[in-house]
């Protein structure tokens, strides 16, 4: 089985995961779920820079998976 997933992350001036949304879901929960959990897990997504002129930066990220039999 092949699939994508794509999740909205915004992040805070020091790089800290603010907000989670997945606008694009594999049609299987449990995997839906394992990738918001990982990207939770996530410290820090790095500190924005110095000139950056907003508070929080917000971007899409794209996961592609494959599953396969073992």
């Amino acid at each position: 089985m092949e699939g994508r997933a794509v999740l909205v992350l915004t992040v805070d001036r020091r790089g800290r995961l603010m907000n989670l949304r997945m606008v694009q879901g594999t049609g299987h929960e449990p995997l839906d779920e394992a990738i918001r959990s990982a990207a939770r897990e996530v410290t820090s997504f790095g500190r924005l820079p110095d000139g950056y002129p907003d508070a929080t930066l917000s971007f899409s990220a794209s996961i592609r998976f494959v599953l396969v039999d073992s």
